[in-house]
């Protein structure tokens, strides 16, 4: 929600690590977005009583949940706590 009120931040930090900044946070992006969907996934198949399904693919939903959430935390330290954010 903050990229779409306020707008993107650019990395604030040395133009070496922009290069591997920016594929860790690709990275991380598309691990949201697969998360998202195994997400809803989840909670559709589970309200429809469809069980096996859903324990097929909750394990790797929330590995893959879990992953994002790391991810984001680094992405977080690493554009506003290690080295100061861009501009916006």
């Amino acid at each position: 929600s903050r990229t779409i009120f306020i707008g993107n931040t650019a990395f604030g930090g040395p133009a070496s690590i922009k290069k591997y900044y920016t594929i860790f946070l690709f990275f991380h992006i598309n691990l949201a977005t697969i998360g998202g969907i195994l997400g809803l996934v989840q909670i559709i198949t589970a309200f429809k009583d469809k069980y096996n399904v859903h324990r097929k693919f909750g394990p790797f939903a929330s590995v893959i949940w879990f992953c994002t959430a790391i991810t984001g935390v680094a992405v977080y330290l690493l554009l506003y706590v290690l080295y100061p954010g861009g501009e916006t």
